[in-house]
Formats: C-alpha cells, sequence, structure tokens
C-alpha cells in the first residue's frame, strides 16, 4: 500500500504489510501495533527515539513532514500540542479498549477534554457540543433494539473482571509482607502496577506483552 493509497484509505491499518514511504517490508510487531512505517522511518530526527504513536505519526503522514514525536515537533510548530491531543481524544472515543471498563473511559475522556474546552470559545464549544450530539444519535440508533441488553451484558462482564481483578489484589497484599524485603524483579514491578489500576492479572499480564513486544520491535 502507497503513502496516498493509505491517506485515501482514511489511514486504515489493515493490510499494511509494508511501510508506506519506502515499501520496506514490516515486521509483525509493528503490524500488531498498526503503525504504517519502518523504523528508518518513524526515527524521530530531533531526538532520535522512534515515534510509537499512530496520531502523531498520521499527522506527520498527512502533512508529508519527516516523522517526529509531537512535543519535538511543537517546539517549531505553535498549537501543535493541542492538535495531537484532540487526535488522541479521537482515538480514545472512537477505539475500544478491552482493558478500560465504561467508567475508566468516561473519566479518561472528561480529564483529558476539561482543559481543551477550557481555552475554546464558545461558538467553538457549540460546534463541538453538536458533533458529539450527532454521534449519539448516531450510536444510540444503533443500539435502539438490544440496548438494555448490550448494557445488561456489558455491565456483568465488568463487574466479574472487577470481581476477578479485586482478589487477585487481595492476594498480592497477602503475599507483599513475606517478600517485603526481597527486590522485586521489573516485571513484578510492572504487574503490580497494572493490577493496582483495576487490571486483572490476565489483562496486566497481556498489556506487558503488548509493551515488550513493542520494546522488541523498536529494537530491531
Amino acid at each position: 500500500m502507497t503513502l496516498k493509497e493509505y491517506l485515501d484509505n482514511n489511514h486504515e491499518q489493515s493490510g499494511v504489510t509494508q511501510c508506506v514511504l519506502c515499501e520496506k517490508p514490516l515486521g509483525q510487531e509493528t503490524q500488531d501495533l498498526e503503525i504504517p512505517v519502518c523504523h528508518e522511518h518513524r526515527k524521530c530526527p530531533k531526538c532520535c527515539r522512534p515515534v510509537e504513536s499512530r496520531p502523531e505519526i498520521d499527522y506527520c503522514l498527512v502533512r508529508n513532514i519527516e516523522i517526529r514525536h509531537a512535543r519535538c515537533l511543537s517546539l517549531d510548530t505553535p498549537n501543535l500540542d493541542m492538535e495531537i491531543e484532540l487526535l488522541n481524544i479521537g482515538r480514545l472515543v472512537m477505539l475500544p479498549n478491552p482493558l478500560m471498563t465504561r467508567e475508566s473511559k468516561r473519566t479518561a475522556i472528561g480529564t483529558a477534554l476539561a482543559p481543551i474546552i477550557h481555552n475554546l470559545k464558545h461558538d467553538e464549544i457549540l460546534l463541538i457540543l453538536d458533533a458529539a450530539q450527532t454521534l449519539s444519535a448516531a450510536c444510540s440508533l444503533a443500539l435502539s433494539k438490544n440496548r438494555r441488553e448490550i448494557e445488561q451484558a456489558v455491565s456483568e462482564r465488568e463487574q466479574i473482571n472487577e470481581a476477578k481483578a479485586k482478589k487477585e489484589r487481595e492476594e498480592h497484599k497477602e503475599k507483599a509482607p513475606k517478600t517485603a524485603k526481597q527486590k522485586l524483579s521489573k516485571d513484578e514491578a510492572t504487574l503490580a502496577m497494572f493490577m493496582q489500576m483495576g487490571m486483572t492479572k490476565e489483562q496486566a499480564l497481556l498489556q506487558m506483552q503488548s509493551l515488550a513486544e513493542a520494546k522488541k520491535d523498536m529494537l530491531k
């Protein structure tokens, strides 16, 4: 897939197995992370570190500029931080995340939006509200026939996951005093951190695996 095809296809990553800039084959980890460019082309020229964020990558591809981190690009581009943050919020709103509950997703979106809304003019806020209401109406229409059943199923699943996560946290706390004087390995510390965030052990391990694969892919 060429860059033009990728952009014309609304940044759809499905089927992209080669870098859209040089046609170099992408590694499996890169494909799993839905990143459309190779390591060479996502190496930030300012800090020499790889860019891992799809919104940051897409932002640069659309503008036909070298792929850089938002923080690096913002040194030369006013108001870029807000544009990148809006892209991230859009992905947070539209893309499902199995590691987040409905409540945690609402909280994350509200927290991210608050400082942006605070700095907008009233007419700009009204336009955002109109767009949000249109999105809400479309989603409500799609769920109209089975919404109660779907909400109940999601609620039950979240309750099961929360109960499992709580039990695993309690078990982890019981083991903690016995190993308090022992230094936790990096993996154990990361696992504990994710479980404290409300993830089950299985979810935390999946997240750790995803991060490890991303790091492995970065070092290729």
